[in-house]
């Protein structure tokens, strides 16, 4: 993966399998991530695992509200979103 140094991602259903993955590699590649699961206490864990380029958002990206929350925290915490993996695996 390229260097993805000053970009900012967001992973849902990142506390496991496919997306923890992604979500460990962006962090590898340089990028501050945002990972978000229905599970607070699996999304606190993840992120404290992947040190101070992570922040978790516990929500439920299936329902309209909590995926512009998601969003929306991760623009306040760092700067518009660079990368939105929920965005390309739904159109």
């Amino acid at each position: 993966m390229s260097d993805l140094n000053g970009k900012v991602a967001i992973v849902t259903g990142a506390t496991r399998g496919i997306g923890r993955a992604i979500a460990e590699t962006l962090v590898n590649a340089g990028a501050s991530v945002t990972v978000s699961a229905r599970t607070a206490k699996e999304v606190d864990a993840l992120a404290a695992k992947l040190g101070k380029s992570a922040l978790g958002v516990s929500a439920d990206v299936g329902r309209y509200g909590n995926s512009v929350c998601t969003t929306r925290d991760t623009d306040v915490a760092t700067q518009p979103t660079d990368v939105n993996e929920s965005e390309n695996l739904n159109g």
